[in-house]
């Protein structure tokens, strides 16, 4: 099994479809209307067709073990040549889903090299993905990049976790705020610039960006239907002084909250996708 060649859909697809769908019911496309898909099942079973689009959980499980067993990238062999087993290194990369490198570097007990010779093949596989540091002015980041999964369904997999729920917290809110970014930033386009706002416990999920159009959103993220922001966001828009702020939700609730704007991830990104 080839993984980079593994058909794959994009998550802002689901919107996508949606919309062609209906212009099809409407007879306004001739073109067939794509196969269609939901964010939750997309969330649940990752962006690779054949487990996506898998007629069973059963079917869709088991394509992704044998996936992770074939598909995923070689690993080479340590600087002091001792070589690295695939399935201890994977799911530890799982279970430190969207840690700093540093702390993923320490978990796996290899050396920086290495460990960065394996993230660049893993992002050239489309693998992994890197999610920066904001700096402001001057400024140095004092923290490494946040390492995340680009498909939620190898994740679980990994975490032995035929659904979500079966996965603890806090690996499974990690887990939909990897799935969320992915998708904010492939469905932003070329000209965004995606970062993480961090100062000490204070932290912003993502930053966006698209420096052409003076456009910079700040982005909470959770799977739950209420999060009380903290001052901590304040001081994050504070200091990065976005156009506009607000939160995504998996199941959003009207009442959760009346101190910030509040969205799913499918309005969130309908709106992006029409900028």
């Amino acid at each position: 099994m080839n993984g980079a060649d593994e058909p794959r859909v994009e998550i802002h697809d689901a919107v996508r479809q949606d919309a062609a769908s209906a212009m099809a019911a409407a007879g306004a496309i001739e073109e067939d209307a794509p196969r269609a898909f939901t964010l939750e099942e997309c969330w649940a079973r990752g962006r690779f067709e054949a487990s996506l689009f898998a007629p069973t959980e059963e079917r869709s499980f088991a394509w992704r073990a044998e996936f992770i067993r074939d598909g995923l990238p070689l690993l080479p062999r340590d600087r002091r040549d001792r070589p690295i087993d695939p399935a201890d290194f994977w799911i530890d990369v799982a279970r430190m889903n969207g840690v700093p490198q540093a702390a993923l570097q320490k978990r796996v007990g290899r050396d920086a090299a290495t460990v960065e010779q394996i993230l660049r093949i893993a992002e050239q596989q489309n693998i992994l993905f890197r999610l920066p540091h904001w700096t402001g002015m001057g400024e140095e980041p004092d923290i490494s990049d946040l390492i995340y999964w680009t498909d939620s369904g190898l994740l679980h997999r990994l975490l032995n976790a035929r659904v979500p729920w079966d996965i603890p917290e806090p690996a499974r809110g990690k887990s939909y705020e990897g799935f969320a970014i992915n998708a904010l930033v492939a469905a932003g386009g070329l000209g965004v610039r995606p970062r993480v706002w961090r100062r000490g416990d204070d932290e912003i999920d993502l930053i966006l960006e698209w420096p052409e159009r003076g456009e910079r959103w700040a982005i909470e993220i959770t799977y739950s239907k209420a999060k009380k922001l903290g001052n901590g966001f304040r001081r994050g828009c504070e200091a990065t002084e976005p156009t506009r702020a607000f939160v995504i939700q998996r199941e959003p609730d009207p009442d959760g909250g009346r101190d910030i704007e509040r969205m799913s991830l499918e309005t969130a990104l309908r709106e992006i996708l029409t900028l």
